[in-house]
């Protein structure tokens, strides 16, 4: 991505959050940050996990070959360099990547809403109808606006995040 998009992308994702932060939505805005960071603990848990994996697993082997097959110089510079790029990869696209990656409330609503189909669409709904825009985008009235905020909420206070994203 270009820096222009960059810039335009983290633009969208303060107007989006700015749109929510309504007094009644508090609860519901909370929740979401919940879910994200959770969703990013996960993801870095797992990532560890895997760069681990691809760092410990193939360095037996290798000193094995080193040591018993009495490889020329110049193959065991390009064994040690292609260990080290594997790792450097892995720590890179499991571990670097998600936490870099920004999320989206309304990109947490969704991924919610696929986890517990019964709040998919009161829950997304909510994210994309912010008090300020909701009216004059969707032509919807105020009143329409908090129902769906107030429906969400109600859904979603009792959701248990452990249960839908486990700490493993």
């Amino acid at each position: 991505a270009t820096p222009l998009q960059r810039i335009a992308y983290q633009i969208r994702i303060a107007y989006e959050e700015s749109r929510l932060s309504a007094p009644e939505s508090v609860k519901l805005v909370a929740l979401l940050r919940a879910y994200i960071r959770r969703y990013r603990a996960n993801r870095l848990l797992c990532g560890t996990g895997l760069s681990a994996l691809v760092l410990w697993m193939p360095l037996p082997a290798a000193c094995l070959l080193d040591r018993f097959l009495l490889l020329p110089e110049f193959l065991r510079i390009l064994l040690w360099v292609a260990y080290g790029l594997a790792a450097a990869s892995a720590i890179g696209s499991w571990i670097l990547l998600p936490l870099l990656r920004r999320h989206t409330l309304l990109q947490a609503a969704f991924s919610l809403g696929d986890q517990c189909p019964e709040l998919h669409e009161s829950l997304c709904a909510a994210v994309q109808l912010g008090p300020p825009t909701a009216t004059r985008q969707y032509g919807c009235s105020t009143d329409l606006v908090r129902s769906v905020r107030a429906q969400a909420e109600r859904h979603a206070s009792a959701l248990d995040l452990r249960r839908l994203l486990p700490r493993r």
